[in-house]
């Protein structure tokens, strides 16, 4: 459809007070919007609300966005925004809200624009990645906020159609917008490679996971895939397994352990942004065996820094990756061990593999973000909620 866009300069709310960590998945993410935005050189009115110690996350943009600081507890599971949208009278003089971390607060700001981005649908999809009490609020709050928004933004095709199934709401009421990598595609110079594996401890070969270690990232299959690759005596790659400890990684410890892997499993811990890359760079693969993933950043991380990627065959992950990955099922340890073989007896398919990656990535750009969710802020506000659909990352279209 061709809505008329508002002649007026808007003035837009980012609701990021849910946001407590800026080095996570979410951080990241806002962090990346608020760069797409201010890079479309578009001069409507910035509201970024956000806890005071956040602030620091959103400096250095131009003048028409704005930092509004927010003294709240560091308790995650209370949702923040709900009750300071309410007692605050955040929302008034805003033309549109838009909560790309979180569901928009409910209540407060009667007759406002609200616009929401879904990362993913975990709580209803993987039911063990979160606990009861946050499933809870999640069943509560996710269905009142989406038929309530005027628009609905997903990070992938496969979450779009997950929330119009799950949710009941129209296709024309959502668009399909991809995240970018904000690495550099370029190689990561070799002297960097190897002061990073000194750093961390590792292996001069290695085999690559990098994110938390939840259920739903699949580890436990992955670690047997190499397992039956360590029975071969001249196989010499290690298994680095790079993100932050909690969750599963005990479990995690426990299974390398009890099946001899135990020095030839490395845990990293958190990696930041200034040695990941070069964590990249230095795996021969980086495997994502993920039972599910709203999008998953992981495997165009690894493509951008030039290493053959094997992600699972399900959810968003095969339109992610496209053509530049083999797929494989996720649960399969054996076609996991088999993928990682073709790869390192096969230097064609790796160099193939190298390139395809670095054209797959390019097309998840800053600039095309940007002006992709300026055209939604703008649709939504000049015609009453609906606005037109960006391409996907192939150019097709998103209707």
């Amino acid at each position: 459809m061709n809505a008329k866009r508002p002649e007026r300069t808007l003035k837009i709310g980012l609701d990021f007070v849910n946001l407590t960590d800026a080095g996570e998945g979410l951080g990241r993410f806002a962090g990346q919007l608020v760069q797409a935005l201010d890079g479309t050189g578009a001069k409507h009115e910035f509201v970024i609300y956000a806890r005071r110690e956040m602030a620091g996350h959103f400096a250095g943009l131009a003048a028409n966005f704005r930092v509004a600081p927010l003294s709240l507890p560091r308790r995650r599971l209370l949702p923040w925004n709900q009750l300071a949208f309410l007692l605050k009278g955040m929302a008034e003089g805003l033309d549109i809200l838009h909560s790309p971390v979180s569901t928009s607060p409910l209540l407060g700001g009667r007759g406002l624009k609200r616009i929401v981005t879904v990362h993913d649908l975990a709580f209803r999809l993987s039911p063990g990645a979160s606990s009861r009490l946050s499933r809870g609020w999640w069943n509560f709050s996710w269905p009142r906020s989406l038929r309530g928004a005027a628009h609905v933004v997903t990070v992938s095709e496969q979450t779009r159609q997950d929330v119009m199934s799950l949710y009941a709401i129209p296709r024309e009421k959502t668009s399909v917008i991809y995240p970018y990598v904000s690495f550099k595609s370029a190689d990561v110079p070799a002297g960097l490679v190897q002061a990073t594996r000194e750093l961390f401890g590792l292996p001069e070969r290695y085999i690559l996971h990098v994110g938390a270690p939840h259920k739903r990232k699949n580890l436990g299959t992955l670690i047997r895939a190499f397992g039956l690759l360590k029975k071969d005596p001249s196989f010499s790659h290690g298994l680095v397994l790079a993100g932050p400890g909690g969750w599963d990684d005990a479990a995690l410890r426990r299974e390398a352990a009890a099946a001899g892997l135990g020095n030839d499993v490395v845990f990293t811990g958190f990696v930041g942004d200034e040695s990941l890359p070069a964590v990249y760079a230095g795996a021969d693969a980086l495997v994502f065996p993920s039972l599910y993933e709203g999008f998953g950043y992981p495997p165009l991380e690894a493509m951008a820094c030039g290493t053959p990627v094997i992600a699972s065959n399900v959810s968003s992950l095969p339109e992610v990756t496209g053509p530049a990955a083999i797929l494989v099922p996720p649960e399969d340890a054996e076609a996991i061990a088999g993928a990682i073989i073709r790869i390192l007896n096969s230097p064609g398919l790796a160099a193939e593999l190298r390139e395809a990656g670095r054209r797959r990535v390019r097309q998840f750009s800053r600039e095309r973000m940007g002006r992709e969710y300026m055209d939604v802020y703008e649709k939504v506000a000049g015609e009453a909620g609906n606005a037109s659909v960006p391409s996907g990352p192939d150019g097709e279209s998103h209707t």
